[in-house]
């Protein structure tokens, strides 16, 4: 079956990978590992372990998910043990938040990867934030 190609305009069969979709595909992958390669450099940074300590002292080191669903529940505690930082909006897309303190939040490592799934809002997370930072 024959198709018009998107990245040079001629037309194809559809298998086809002609010169101009291999370059950009290059291109592409390209600049998604210089940007893979900039986000594991930061993550590697001192400004970001120390970012990373300052978010955990300010949440208290507890996960703010957990904490926010106990006291629904008529408790005060959240979990203490294997917590992380996660970035509200993802470094990837918008690096210049990366050490914004209301981008960042202390989360479980179960919330973290629930989070990272994208079960939770970023309003949501955002107001967790906005409650311990007031």
């Amino acid at each position: 079956m024959l198709k018009a190609c998107q990245y040079c305009g001629r037309i194809h069969g559809k298998k086809y990978d002609c010169a101009a979709k291999l370059r950009t595909l290059r291109e592409r992958d390209a600049i998604q590992r210089e940007r893979d390669e900039i986000i594991r450099s930061f993550r590697s940074s001192s400004a970001w372990r120390k970012k990373s300590e300052a978010i955990r002292s300010r949440d208290s080191g507890l996960c703010l998910i957990c904490k926010d669903e106990f006291a629904r529940f008529g408790g005060k505690n959240g979990a203490l043990y294997g917590t992380e930082v996660h970035h509200i909006v993802s470094i990837a897309n918008d690096y210049d938040k990366r050490l914004e303190d209301d981008n960042l939040i202390t989360l479980c490592r179960f919330h973290h990867e629930e989070a990272e799934a994208g079960e939770y809002s970023l309003e949501y997370l955002e107001k967790l934030v906005s409650a311990v930072s007031d």
